[in-house]
């Protein structure tokens, strides 16, 4: 275990540099600000910028996620495929709250 910390510590994070962010370009709300760098991943070849870690809650309150693939963005909804009687589809439908984590 030692030698995983020290090999993780050890690790560069974030190298290089950064895209440049200008708060006054950006879309107006984040839907658009989603799209925008959705197009420009899948323009740049970005492998699968439409995968994405759907977070839930179980019933007994522990957090379940899943990887899943974005099928479409709307202004009040995210559409992902997945069955809406599996473990997310019920979770979803007892509490509809979760997290979306792209890479």
């Amino acid at each position: 275990m030692e030698d995983l910390r020290e090999l993780l510590h050890g690790l560069e994070a974030f190298a290089g540099e950064l895209p440049a962010s200008d708060p006054v370009a950006t879309p107006g709300t984040p839907v658009e600000l989603f799209t925008e760098w959705l197009i420009t991943a899948a323009e740049a070849g970005a492998r699968e910028p439409h995968a994405m870690t759907l977070s839930t809650a179980g019933a007994d309150g522990n957090p379940t996620a899943r990887t899943l693939i974005l099928k479409g963005v709307g202004p009040d909804s995210w559409q992902f495929a997945s069955d809406g009687g599996s473990t997310k589809g019920r979770d979803l439908a007892a509490r509809p709250f979760a997290a979306l984590t792209f890479h």
